[in-house]
């Protein structure tokens, strides 16, 4: 079963809580470039975020991933490798955060899902995210297999 052209697509980014300096977008951008070309991606590779408006900026990095939502599906081979690639990504951040003592807010679908505070994620990414994800694709994966 190949992804439809017109699959949804959703959004996983990370964004610094710290008050942001030149420095971070400069480690964070070549943290990101680096990560985007250690593989082939499924949809995307990771990109550099940074938005800033009057009042609000945003730093950090985004990754487009096909939307698994229910009663949403991909192939599961292309889920798996989707995990992969978010767990990667989330990996990459919480690397940064650890190196650097900075604090990273997560969101999917423009909702807040968790943190990264020095190195350490909270329970919604390590659980919620990252944990129940892989249970659902295990458990996809051992129906396929009868």
């Amino acid at each position: 079963m190949p992804i439809a052209p017109n699959h949804p697509i959703e959004e996983l980014f990370f964004s610094v809580v710290d008050e942001i300096t030149d420095d971070m977008a400069a480690v964070i951008a070549e943290a990101v470039e680096r990560l985007a070309k250690s593989r082939g991606w499924l949809l995307h590779p990771p990109e550099f975020l940074y938005q800033e408006d009057d009042t609000d900026c945003i730093l950090g990095g985004t990754l487009e991933l096909y939307s698994v939502m229910p009663p949403l599906e991909i192939p599961l081979e292309a889920e798996q490798q989707q995990w992969e690639e978010t767990n990667a990504f989330v990996r990459a951040f919480q690397d940064l955060s650890s190196k650097y003592h900075w604090e990273f807010d997560c969101f999917y679908r423009n909702e807040s899902i968790g943190f990264i505070e020095d190195g350490i994620m909270n329970v919604s990414l390590t659980e919620g995210l990252l944990g129940e994800w892989k249970r659902v694709i295990d458990e996809k994966a051992a129906k396929m297999r009868g």
